[in-house]
């Protein structure tokens, strides 16, 4: 054993007493209580809620590879469904997109913002006494709510300024993408053997200010 040993083993001691002490700690009973709480107590709860800003966002389903036939290809299907006269439905969905403005009926996608830092959308509980659904809590999904005639863009344009309306999304530019998003979706629908009926809904520069769904 040389000169260094015992520094060695008071470092050695020390560390097993560093671990011991930490085990301890951690191993300290912790005490909380979760309670269930009613609707009635729900309806009080006032919080922020959560903000969701999504920028540089883009969704599609669907379709960029042919299928054996060289056409589009399908890859969502709901099935199980009868008509009136008993015939199997089958709905396919053979594209589904939220994109930027300009999109061309889904051909040219490109992202868009969804939601500003001030002014996001918003997942939130609310008192069910001021909507008038009394002693309930509401879980709310809202979209940017609506702003001042002196700060909003203009619903309907796709060339509003700020001061021309309530809404608080803002039309694309040429420099700024913007947060007016084209929504899309291309449906076949199958009774029996006939396949001819199609369903497609587009909507440019889609403006959902101030609207909400409550649960």
């Amino acid at each position: 054993m040389d000169a260094r040993t015992p520094l060695a083993l008071k470092g050695y001691r020390f560390s097993r007493m560093l671990c011991l002490f930490i085990a301890v700690v951690w191993c300290l009973p912790s005490f909380a209580e979760l309670k269930i709480l009613d609707d009635s107590e729900l309806s009080e709860v006032d919080g922020a809620g959560i903000g969701l800003v999504l920028d540089n966002f883009l969704f599609s389903h669907g379709t960029d590879q042919p299928d054996v036939n060289g056409d589009q290809a399908r890859v969502f299907r709901l099935t199980g469904i009868k008509s009136s006269d008993g015939q199997d439905v089958d709905i396919t969905v053979n594209h589904l997109y939220i994109a930027g403005a300009g999109s061309d009926y889904g051909e040219q996608l490109t992202p868009v913002n969804l939601g500003r830092l001030n002014n996001p959308w918003r997942i939130d509980v609310v008192d069910g006494d001021s909507i008038g659904v009394p002693a309930t809590a509401i879980l709310e999904l809202a979209a940017p709510a609506l702003t001042s005639d002196t700060e909003g863009f203009d619903y309907l344009s796709t060339s509003a300024v700020a001061g021309s309306g309530q809404c608080s999304s803002r039309p694309a530019t040429d420099t700024w993408r913007g947060e007016r998003a084209d929504i899309g979706i291309q449906m076949n629908v199958a009774v029996g053997n006939d396949r001819s009926p199609n369903l497609n809904i587009h909507a440019r520069s889609a403006v959902v200010d101030g609207s909400y769904i409550r649960l």
